[in-house]
């Protein structure tokens, strides 16, 4: 697979109509691999290499939203194997989203503020009142921040990234679904099996009272059948489009079928029911591809037996689980996937899934701790997601999620949520439900990130965080600002301007600098004006009097603009 380099960002950029702005002649030229050798030899076998900071960077950013200080520090101290452990030991349950928006005169007619509404008993049928939107959309909201919360405060654990993962597989849209409960119950599920059972994942999203109602299914009738739950079922979160997938439209019309009689009561929240009177009950035939199975008709309550046998027969087709690894890898290594990348690396994973009983732990532990995942070729070579670029250095520079104060929490996630909508990923509200095109649209790929707007939005949002005035929104609630004195603090040596710019460079890229870029940067950190204090004076000034503001913002305005310049570069949008 071919790294990304600096000349292969800027083509990007250039075909996106995007023009580089003037420190961008600054960057250095990356290593590129020859065209002819798109492919790494690396395979699954486990690594032996050098295990140090840069090895536990790339798997921090790569199973985390980027990482915290206290993250790397600890987890460059362990074992790749106890790394990897620490990851897949998953989170705790977090505590649910709650009220956090009756004030500015709107109130919850049911739940008190400070309490959560995933407890509401309200009720409406398909078409809300105006007062029922209106809660809902704020419900929405609600969870929305929640959500971006979980990310910014996450255990170091695959649970979060996995949850998004799964959320980009399985994908529902939460205005088409509307009820905000249901909307907590589908992340509630995709977090909970984030890292249990593939079989069992798909039987509990798919009948998931969200995904009931997003793919139409709730109306799916004997007599009606609704083909929409059962083609995506099969096209996007099993079998896939491969050229090993040959299932039928008479499989799509047959699992359809089956699926007759899955509904959700209208109860806002309402729990998913088999509703026995509107089950097709004859039998179902399949086609040569699921080696003409026929699933027998059952009435009464036994009918909801068929879903389960429909899903054992779908998953005795390999290509289901080729289909799952070929996302893994594209979602945790790199985009492209050739025939020698099929042989050595998907091919074995599949075989990983399959002995395992669909169980996701085995497989993601094989792959991220071999020799593929640390071949060189496979470190920024991606373009970073908005999550992984925004929330990513959210956490790098501490930007909290201000626990105890939940009317800035919701300001905070609605502020990031909104930047993440304008970088075309915002949780929650994927353009489809095929998910991101980022991650399945070829040849392009992660390379969908950046065009004319999501490129500007990352830059303003940029100036925003690293400005005396932050960012926030239109009520100025809250406003979120990059510490940068806290990243810079925890640097071996910040009174020294050169190593200053070195180690931080590795942290945010990493950026192998060259001469004149040091010299650049260190203009910035360090003037060359007489009447200006050295970087080093002015950092132990700050550091000898830390209560002195007026020795504290010469060190923050030096330092938001080395930052700004640092993580405008190209580099710093890889990983």
């Amino acid at each position: 697979m071919k790294n990304l380099s600096r000349t292969g960002f800027l083509n990007i950029i250039s075909n996106n109509l995007y023009q580089p702005t003037t420190y961008d002649n600054h960057l250095r030229e990356d290593k590129k691999r020859p065209d002819k050798s798109i492919s790494t030899i690396s395979g699954l076998n486990p690594y032996r290499g050098v295990w140090g900071q840069k090895q536990a960077m790339h798997l921090l950013r790569r199973g985390l939203w980027g990482f915290s200080s206290e993250e790397l520090d600890r987890f460059s101290r362990l074992t790749l194997n106890e790394a990897i452990e620490i990851l897949l030991a998953g989170s705790s349950t977090p505590p649910p989203p709650l009220n956090n928006y009756s004030f500015n005169g709107y109130i919850d007619p049911e739940i008190p503020f400070g309490e959560t509404w995933i407890s509401s008993q309200a009720v409406c049928d398909r078409r809300l009142t105006k007062t029922e939107d209106i809660l809902n959309t704020k419900r929405r909201e609600s969870l929305s921040a929640w959500w971006i919360g979980l990310m910014l405060d996450q255990d170091p654990s695959l649970t979060e990234k996995m949850t998004l993962f799964w959320h980009n597989y399985v994908a529902v849209e939460f205005p088409f679904v509307c009820d905000a409960l249901k909307c907590h119950s589908y992340i509630t599920c995709l977090r909970s099996n984030s890292l249990g059972n593939f079989k069992k994942l798909i039987f509990d999203t798919i009948t998931d009272a969200s995904m009931l109602v997003y793919l139409s299914n709730d109306i799916s009738t004997s007599q009606a059948p609704n083909e929409n739950l059962a083609r995506e079922l099969q096209e996007l979160f099993t079998v896939g489009k491969g050229k090993g997938s040959h299932y039928t439209q008479d499989d799509v019309v047959a699992a359809a079928r089956v699926l007759t009689g899955w509904t959700s009561t209208h109860r806002f929240g309402g729990h998913t029911i088999f509703s026995p009177q509107v089950h097709d009950s004859a039998d179902k035939v399949f086609s040569s591809f699921y080696n003409n199975k026929v699933i027998k008709g059952r009435s009464g309550s036994s009918g909801r037996e068929e879903l389960m046998e429909m899903i054992d027969m779908i998953f005795s087709v390999r290509e289901v689980s080729l289909h799952l690894c070929r996302s893994l890898y594209r979602w945790f290594v790199y985009s492209q996937i050739d025939q020698t990348t099929e042989a050595n690396i998907i091919e074995p994973l599949a075989n990983s899934l399959i002995e395992n009983n669909f169980e996701i732990m085995p497989v993601l532990r094989l792959l991220l701790s071999s020799a593929h995942f640390f071949d060189d070729n496979n470190i920024a070579c991606l373009v970073k997601s908005p999550v992984d670029f925004l929330i990513g250095l959210c956490r790098q520079f501490k930007v909290t999620n201000f626990s105890g104060d939940i009317i800035k929490q919701a300001h905070a996630g609605l502020i990031l949520n909104d930047k993440l909508r304008l970088m075309s990923m915002c949780p929650g509200y994927p353009p489809n439900v095929a998910g991101w095109p980022a991650y399945y649209v070829s040849p392009a790929f992660s390379q969908l990130w950046v065009n004319t707007d999501t490129l500007v939005t990352r830059y303003s949002t940029l100036d925003g965080l690293l400005s005396s005035s932050g960012l926030s929104d239109e009520s100025a609630a809250v406003k979120l600002h990059f510490d940068v004195l806290a990243f810079t603090a925890v640097l071996p040596d910040p009174a020294d301007v050169q190593k200053l710019i070195l180690d931080s460079s590795v942290l945010l890229g990493p950026l192998n600098l060259k001469s004149e870029d040091i010299a650049f940067f260190q203009k910035i950190l360090s003037p060359d004006d007489k009447a200006a204090i050295t970087w080093k004076d002015a950092w132990n000034a700050h550091i000898l009097a830390p209560g002195e503001k007026d020795k504290e913002d010469v060190v923050v305005n030096r330092l938001r603009q080395y930052y700004l310049h640092i993580l405008k570069r190209d580099e710093c949008q890889l990983m």
